[in-house]
């Protein structure tokens, strides 16, 4: 969404949240937000009670992402803004890594909730030997992230000669 001004040579500068419906110099009057409905739409459907001019979430969780949009009704008619597209991302559960035979480790994680929502190719896993120290370097693995048993799945290809990693995971 975008802030737009709502300005003529009388108007009181007010901004309204959503989208420029009109330059509000009409006969010079002054419009404010109380001379406007408003609607607020998530993945097109109205959300109920969200009938200001502002609409705040929270506490958010991945059932928040989608569309918003809202639509604005005066006298003169309605407007519906353009779609703000809202992902919510959320730290993932890192269960305990595991060393396979051949050496590598074996990362599985999921959503705090245990579940899977989010496409695997968003996240990248990183690891550093130093996660501590000043100068600590991330080295980025991309891609290679897959489902299995429930649970996102990353094996790391290069691990096997190393005793200790730190890993994190970040969600693109």
């Amino acid at each position: 969404m975008v802030i737009a001004d709502c300005t003529s040579s009388s108007d009181s500068g007010g901004k309204y949240f959503g989208i420029q419906i009109f330059a509000c110099s009409l006969a010079h009057r002054i419009y404010t937000a109380a001379l406007f409905q408003f609607q607020w739409l998530f993945n097109g459907n109205p959300i109920p009670g969200a009938t200001n001019a502002t609409y705040a979430l929270g506490p958010l969780s991945r059932t928040n992402s989608g569309l918003y949009a809202v639509t604005i009704t005066n006298a003169f008619g309605s407007v519906t803004s353009s779609n703000a597209n809202v992902w919510v991302q959320v730290p993932q559960r890192l269960l305990s890594p595991q060393r396979q035979l051949d050496g590598r480790v074996q990362l599985y994680f999921s959503d705090p909730d245990g579940t899977l929502s989010a496409d695997p190719g968003r996240f990248e896993v990183h690891h550093t030997l130093n996660p501590s120290g000043p100068t600590t370097v991330w080295t980025t693995n991309v891609g290679g992230v897959t489902t299995s048993n429930g649970r996102f799945l990353y094996v790391d290809q290069t691990s096997g000669a190393v005793s200790r990693r730190t890993y994190r995971i970040i969600e693109r």
